[in-house]
């Protein structure tokens, strides 16, 4: 059953605002990022730990649920490194555009292995080149064609206006 809609606006604006406050949290603490993540990563797991035991449960060891936790965790170290050595808004952009980097390269690596190995000049160059002949990418900005020239890869499908009339959102005429 669908939320009612303030509801719904109230959900939405609390994980905006948690979003952001991730940015904030990280610039306004003095400490290196991986302490930061420890940090957050014990709280995680003590709330975890406590609606394990509230429900009754068995907590049970997956080696695949961790091996995506040391992959967050790494993303997150890289985040907060990020807010660190820059600013806020780049940290945010580079964290909310990391899907569309990885529609990009999960087509464009295979390509790239194919013709050199990892690490060195010949690997980038193959990589740039697989990346410029990508098409069609569907993201939730646009559809993406990169090119030699483009490395945005927005054409004009991506330029939209839109308004909300009766509740939905309608495309505004040319």
């Amino acid at each position: 059953m669908p939320l009612p809609t303030y509801q719904a606006l109230a959900g939405l604006h609390l994980a905006v605002l948690l979003f952001g406050f991730a940015g904030l949290f990280g610039k306004w603490l003095d400490l290196p990022p991986v302490a930061i993540v420890l940090g957050r990563t014990l709280i995680a797991a003590a709330a975890l730990g406590v609606l394990v035991a509230v429900r009754g449960e068995r907590a049970r060891f997956a080696a695949g649920l961790a091996g995506n936790g040391i992959v967050l965790a790494v993303h997150w170290v890289a985040f907060f490194e990020a807010i660190r050595v820059s600013t806020i808004a780049i940290g945010l952009l580079g964290y909310a555009s990391f899907p569309l980097f990885v529609l990009i390269l999960e087509r464009a690596l295979p390509a790239a292995l194919a013709k050199a190995k990892p690490g060195t000049p010949a690997f980038r160059a193959a990589l740039r080149d697989a990346i410029e002949q990508e098409r069609e990418i569907v993201g939730c900005q646009g559809v993406f064609n990169m090119s030699a020239t483009n490395h945005n890869g927005m054409d004009e499908r991506a330029r939209v206006l839109v308004t909300v009339k009766d509740g939905r959102f309608r495309l505004l005429p040319e």
